[in-house]
């Protein structure tokens, strides 16, 4: 009955040998998964923050290159003002000696358009006027 008996706890032995070796590949399987799984995440964590200081970065610089633009267009409107108040102290000889087909930029035209306009009207018979 003992040869029976060993044989039943080499049967046991070697039931708890192999699920003692399944439970240790499932331990080193469980490590491996874990282990690749917080990588990942490590990973993951490392992407976020590298978007989050590139869009940061990014902010930064559109931020100065608005600032930049908004200096510059202000310069530009202080040197426009600085050249017409140059321009108004150029007597209109000086000019049109530089520029002869200098026409007196809008205003002028505004003012020959009038005199030409009011050297071509008419007075009125009935009250002489001008119609």
């Amino acid at each position: 009955m003992e040869s029976r008996s060993m044989p039943k706890d080499f049967e046991e032995l070697i039931d708890t040998v192999a699920t003692s070796e399944d439970l240790a590949q499932t331990l080193v399987h469980a490590k491996r998964h874990n282990s690749a799984s917080k990588a990942t995440e490590r990973r993951r964590e490392q992407c976020r923050v590298s978007q989050k200081s590139f869009r940061e970065r990014k902010k930064k610089e559109q931020e100065g290159i608005e600032s930049t633009v908004q200096s510059l267009e202000e310069e530009v409107q202080r040197l426009e003002a600085q050249k017409a108040m140059l321009v108004r102290c150029v007597p209109l000889s000086t000019i049109l000696v530089h520029q002869p087909d200098f026409d007196g930029g809008v205003p002028t035209k505004l003012v020959r358009k009038y005199i030409s306009v009011f050297k071509t009207v008419r007075p009125s018979p009935s009250d002489g006027r001008a119609v």
